[in-house]
């Protein structure tokens, strides 16, 4: 029987995470839309809110209505999603950060009685506190290529990868470990803790043959996929290694100061690697 498929998508920055300061106001532009996907913009806020329409499910690898199955597919045309796009987080998950409750506490007014030639002078005083609070809307566009998201998505759900058996292809098996990385990064509202989540997906998709590349060998090969500085996967490296391990030298403790300085920018450009080797490995299969 055919069938549709509709459920709410939340968006944020991948940058700029959902914080008690600011909310985001994202638009997305599908390019080479052939009508089978669409997204309804619902409401913004911490997160904007969409819905995500599938009129045709047999293009996203569905044949059947089966709830599992469905969520499933879903699930992997979310990840195809954000193997498309660049500064945008898609997750089917929604979180609303709470402000801290500050509650002034009131000082009692002050009363002075002073006794002058003019008769009794009377001063009241009161102390009245201001807080300050600050909101920001960042409002931006962003451009999603529906042809290559569903092919993504074909691919990915071929995979099979939430029935992974003893005897599924070692690369299978390690890719699939790199999707659960590159998803949590992608759902996570903490910065540093994305950028942990996008660099085990970057080593686990680069080592999916089972080879232990390390150290300048695993920047090297990183490099020659992705097509960036060799230099500046190292820097990513260190980093990452210092956000394990306790800071034992100076130079330890400058790398990871550094690295906290530079995070904003080192999450645009790793997860600009992490795609293109996921995409690399997902052709390959």
């Amino acid at each position: 029987m055919p069938f549709t498929v509709a459920r709410p998508v939340l968006l944020h920055y991948l940058a700029n995470p959902p914080a008690e300061d600011r909310s985001c106001d994202i638009n997305i532009k599908l390019l080479n839309s052939s009508g089978t996907l669409s997204l309804t913009k619902v409401s913004y806020g911490f997160q904007t809110r969409y819905n995500l329409h599938i009129s045709d499910p047999s293009m996203i690898g569905l044949t059947s209505s089966e709830q599992r199955l469905v969520e499933r597919a879903v699930t992997d045309l979310v990840l195809a999603f954000n193997l498309n796009l660049a500064r945008t987080c898609m997750s089917k998950l929604t979180s609303e950060p709470v402000p801290t409750d500050v509650r002034i506490k009131p000082l009692e007014t002050r009363v002075t009685v002073e006794q002058t030639e003019e008769g009794k002078h009377i001063t009241v005083t009161e102390t009245v506190f201001l807080r300050d609070s600050v909101h920001i809307t960042m409002k931006s566009t962003e451009e999603a290529d529906e042809e290559q998201i569903l092919a993504n998505s074909q691919r990915i759900i071929k995979l099979n990868r939430f029935d992974l058996k003893e005897d599924s292809p070692r690369e299978l098996i390690n890719l699939s470990k790199a999707f659960s990385e590159y998803e949590s990064a992608m759902s996570t509202f903490d910065r540093l803790q994305i950028f942990k989540h996008l660099f085990n997906a970057l080593e686990l998709s680069t080592n999916w043959d089972g080879k232990d590349r390390c150290g300048s060998v695993l920047d090297s090969e990183i490099a020659s996929i992705s097509n960036n500085e060799q230099s500046e996967i190292e820097e990513w490296r260190h980093f990452y290694n210092r956000t394990k391990h306790i800071d034992r030298t100076p130079t330890h403790t400058s790398e990871y100061v550094q690295g906290l300085e530079k995070l904003t920018l080192f999450l645009r450009h790793v997860r600009e690697a992490c795609k293109c080797v996921i995409l690399n490995r997902l052709a390959q299969i």
